[in-house]
């Protein structure tokens, strides 16, 4: 048994000099992690400031993005004039009533228009004439009137009703002369 007694104590004998060989490697760590720590202060900026130089950079990217995003949506609403020679087959006439004045104080403008107009020949036509983009369009069938001349019995002409809505400050000139 004096044999195995003395390959025990060798073993720990061992392990102790490898646990203290191992603690002076971790101080040396230790060491060199806060030398560079203090080599980072002695530069003037330290790892915290830099995460907030880092942050207000973001931020400034973000507010520039946003800006920019603005400016294109800002370039998108310009809308030109342009002559169309077929406005005249979807834009029939301006319709003057009672009800159509009305609707003028809440922006919105009423014009006849065929009854194979749809919503998107009607937006495009008024930012062609007008050079108005509108926010909203809403188109009502109208059925024309059975009328009778005499002996004959007949029936008006069916058409839409285009009501068209135009941003606060904006105006179609037809109207102004009227």
């Amino acid at each position: 048994m004096g044999i195995i007694k003395n390959i025990f104590k060798n073993s720990e004998e061992e392990k102790a000099e490898q646990k203290v060989s191992q603690g002076s490697k971790t101080a040396k760590k230790t060491v060199s992690k806060s030398s560079e720590r203090e080599e980072k202060k002695s530069k003037g900026t330290t790892v915290k400031e830099k995460d907030e130089k880092k942050k207000q950079e973001k931020k400034k990217d973000l507010k520039e993005q946003k800006v920019s995003t603005q400016k294109k949506e800002e370039k998108e609403l310009k809308v030109e004039k342009r002559t169309d020679d077929q406005a005249y087959k979807i834009l029939s006439e301006p319709m003057i009533t009672e009800k159509a004045t009305d609707l003028l104080q809440m922006n919105k403008y009423c014009f006849a228009v065929p009854s194979f107009a749809n919503k998107k020949q009607v937006e495009e036509k008024i930012m062609n004439i007008y050079g108005v983009k509108p926010i909203k369009i809403n188109i009502v069938k109208k059925i024309g009137k059975k009328v009778r001349r005499g002996r004959i019995i007949g029936k008006t002409k069916d058409y839409k009703k285009a009501v068209v809505t135009l941003k606060p400050g904006e105006k179609i000139e037809i109207y102004e002369g009227v």
